[in-house]
């Protein structure tokens, strides 16, 4: 029977579940990726969650043109 309670311990939470997947995507950005680019910081500037999230639980979606 669901209770409606959130246990956020759990590890059954698929909300942990996809927060580990953009940690681990995040770590491979800057260790990986951003790493290649070399001394020149200018274009290496560490990528974070807020860097997409912004605040928000959900980010906006990217509207390049």
């Amino acid at each position: 029977r669901d209770s409606g309670i959130v246990d956020y311990a759990s590890d059954e939470n698929t909300r942990k579940d996809a927060a580990r997947v953009m940690i681990s995507m995040l770590e491979a950005i800057n260790g990986e990726y951003l790493a290649r680019l070399g001394g020149d910081r200018r274009y290496a500037v560490p990528v974070t969650c807020g860097s997409c999230h912004q605040g928000r639980s959900n980010p906006l979606a990217f509207e390049g043109h």
